[in-house]
């Protein structure tokens, strides 16, 4: 049996991007005989994520050296992290025979949006060297890993424009996990994510909630700060009950709620672009992006009201977005790349 471990380092909740998508790909991997293992280094969310999923094996380490005698121990040959810059240094510290990156981050991108925020040259230039300093450790620490794979091709295109660094492939995160479909044929209210501080282009939040709250009264706002404020029962009570899902974040590397809210079959509302479209055909009429543009409330209305192929929408998330796709994915890309396992 194949042995694959996850490094979960210094995370405090399931939800959180460095959690999430491996212990949800991990379900996948054991579906087709692989034994997966999660490493929780310095993470609280181990006692979250272990009530969540009794069944995965969770092991919880504060040292490094535990982590390596552990792997040593079980055999392990390949380890997996996210490219979060602190977890990219944890990994490069760990002893194991294949290093695999798995890209949902790309500090690069934060670089262009804090230097892009700031109005004062003097600000932009004291800005500048620190970040230029993160960057230059964030290429060298990928460099060093032996397989590097997207969560979305925009990840892998964006790796590449703007570090010159290819990838091996794309695993999209699975979707949906541990949410219970709900059927709601009364939908009222809009639900608005906020999420983390926009990138590149900031949008008057303001402005939009007071254009949405004129189109009804009914306006929910959640996630301030990213997704994990939430139970997965309020948040499948949420997206089967609204009319609308309102996305305002300005940049994703995949974009859970969008996704998430489809599956429900719930139309969306985007501020820009996300790549879990990648997969799910615009024709199918369930999502409208708004780009730069003020929110209309006659376009809103009208696409509210247009005919949508909810059907096939939902299909797209469940075929391209499941735990045993996302594993398999994974399987196909390490069998390819690493031909002694």
């Amino acid at each position: 049996m194949h042995k694959i471990a996850f490094l979960i380092a210094f995370s405090n909740k399931y939800y959180n991007a460095g959690t999430k998508p491996f212990l949800d790909i991990s379900l996948g991997l054991i579906n087709n005989g692989y034994k997966p293992f999660l490493l929780f280094f310095k993470s609280p969310s181990y006692e979250d994520c272990k009530k969540r999923f009794p069944n995965l094996p969770m092991y919880a380490f504060q040292d490094i050296d535990e982590i390596n005698n552990f792997i040593n121990k079980e055999s392990i040959k390949v380890l997996i992290s996210d490219d979060f810059v602190n977890r990219l240094k944890i990994l490069n510290k760990i002893k194991t025979k294949y290093k695999v990156v798995y890209v949902q981050h790309l500090t690069g991108i934060s670089v262009i949006n804090e230097l892009s925020n700031k109005t004062n040259i003097k600000l932009k230039l004291a800005s500048y060297l620190p970040w230029r300093i993160t960057v230059r450790r964030y290429v060298n620490l990928i460099e060093k890993t032996d397989v590097i794979i997207g969560n979305s091709y925009t990840a892998t295109h964006y790796l590449a424009s703007l570090f010159g660094i290819s990838s091996s492939g794309v695993v999209y995160p699975p979707v949906g996990v541990n949410l219970r479909i709900l059927n709601n044929s009364e939908r009222k209210g809009i639900l608005v994510y906020v999420g983390h501080k926009p990138d590149f282009y900031v949008r008057d939040l303001k402005q939009d909630i007071k254009v949405l709250k004129n189109m009804d009264d009914d306006i929910i706002i959640w996630g301030e700060g990213g997704l994990e404020n939430i139970s997965d029962e309020e948040l499948s009570h949420l997206y089967s009950s609204v009319k609308l899902v309102y996305v305002a974040t300005s940049f994703e590397l995949f974009g859970y709620v969008g996704a998430e809210a489809l599956l429900f079959g719930t139309p969306v509302l985007l501020n820009v672009y996300q790549p879990f479209l990648e997969k799910v055909p615009l024709e199918y009429n369930m999502v409208k992006i708004l780009g730069r543009k003020e929110i209309d409330p006659k376009e809103i209305k009208d696409f509210l009201e247009s005919e949508k192929d909810v059907v096939s929408a939902k299909k797209a998330i469940i075929s391209n977005y499941s735990v045993n796709k996302s594993s398999q994915s994974l399987i196909k890309i390490l069998d390819t790349e690493l031909t002694d396992l």
